[in-house]
C-alpha cells in the first residue's frame, strides 16, 4: 500500500508540474499576444511607414516564424507552437 501512495504522490506532482508549466505558457503566450496588438496599434509608427510607402507592407511579426529547421526559438515553450 505505502509503494501505491508513493507512485500516486509522484504523479500528482507531476500532473501539479505540468499544469504550473502549461500556466506559465499560457501567461507568456497572452503577453506575446498583447505586445502584437499594442504594436499593430501604433499610429506614429504608422505614419512612419506610410511616409516609406510601406503602410500596406505586412508586419514583421506576420512573416517571422518560431520555428528554425524545425526547432522553436530559444525561450518559446513548445504549447505556443503554430499558435502564433
Amino acid at each position: 500500500m505505502a509503494g501505491l501512495d508513493a507512485r500516486r504522490s509522484a504523479a500528482a506532482e507531476r500532473v501539479a508540474a505540468a499544469e504550473r508549466e502549461q500556466t506559465s505558457a499560457e501567461a507568456q503566450l497572452a503577453t506575446l499576444v498583447q505586445v502584437q496588438a499594442a504594436a499593430d496599434e501604433n499610429a506614429p509608427l504608422d505614419a512612419w511607414l506610410a511616409r516609406r510607402l510601406l503602410g500596406t507592407a505586412p508586419r514583421l511579426w506576420q512573416k517571422v516564424s518560431l520555428e528554425a529547421r524545425g526547432k522553436l526559438a530559444r525561450g518559446i515553450p513548445a504549447s505556443a507552437k503554430g499558435t502564433i
